[in-house]
């Protein structure tokens, strides 16, 4: 997989450009942390290394990125509508959980403190 395809990815599975969305350099950041300890053991920017990604658990940082943006802010109701900032968070909350639950099982996990 390359950097652009896990890039890819990571906006799809994100949702990135969707309310909370994800700022380009946002995206950017969890590309790079996504990135892991091949299995030569070799870490990212290491001349050699083979492109090995946990996309799943960057995608969960994510989620809980977009968690954030609305945790401060309050629902509201107009023209008919409500708006409900605890719910969208939530579901934030939840997505970011999902993720999490299928990087246990990815094969490419690799040590967590060798990220990028």
């Amino acid at each position: 997989m390359t950097e652009a395809e896990a890039r890819a990815d990571i906006e799809r599975m994100t949702a990135f450009s969707a309310e909370p969305a994800l700022t380009t350099a946002e995206v950017g950041r969890l590309v790079a942390l996504a990135k892991r300890v091949d299995a030569a053991g070799l870490k990212p920017g290491t001349v050699g290394w083979t492109p090995t990604w946990d996309r799943y658990a960057s995608v969960a940082e994510g989620w809980r990125w977009k968690a954030a943006k609305v945790a401060g802010q309050f629902s509201f109701s107009a023209d008919g509508g409500r708006i409900d900032k605890a719910e969208i968070r939530r579901a934030c909350l939840e997505m970011a959980q999902h993720y999490s639950a299928r990087r246990y099982g990815s094969p490419q996990l690799g040590l967590r403190s060798e990220t990028v």
